[in-house]
């Protein structure tokens, strides 16, 4: 049995800091005000081609559709600074952390899997840490 090393909450935060557009945050407070918030991780298992099209930075959202069950986990009440990504099940499964920039709901891209109903879309930004060696190349 393997044990996961717990993500530094800490660490993720300055990852997240240093990924984000300084010019958005207005004055040392803005800062120092996103340093004391609590990180939260949204964890997402996904299928192969669609975990391979964000490792490459080819995907840049995520769909899941308008059921009871996610609107609970991405109702607006509820901040996640980043998803952890998986593919598949097991001790050495890949798995990258990117960062959240947003969640909407509307219409996604069919191209990357959003099927022609509503849906919520997750917008993702930069990969701040991930076990992939080779990520696929678009």
């Amino acid at each position: 049995m393997s044990r996961r090393k717990p993500i530094d909450r800490a660490d993720l935060l300055a990852k997240i800091i240093t990924k984000l557009d300084m010019t958005k945050l207005k004055t040392n407070t803005d800062i120092e005000l996103l340093a004391d918030a609590p990180c939260s991780i949204l964890h997402l298992t996904l299928h192969r081609k669609w975990f391979d099209m964000i490792a490459s930075g080819e995907k840049r959202e995520e769909y899941r559709a308008m059921k009871d069950y996610w609107h609970r986990r991405l109702n607006q009440f509820r901040h996640y600074d980043a998803v952890k990504f998986v593919n598949g099940y097991g001790a050495h499964r890949p798995w990258m952390l990117v960062e959240l920039k947003g969640k909407r709901m509307g219409i996604g891209k069919p191209e990357w899997g959003a099927p022609s109903t509503p849906v919520f879309i997750l917008e993702l930004g930069a990969i701040l840490e991930s076990n992939v060696k080779n990520p696929a190349t678009p």
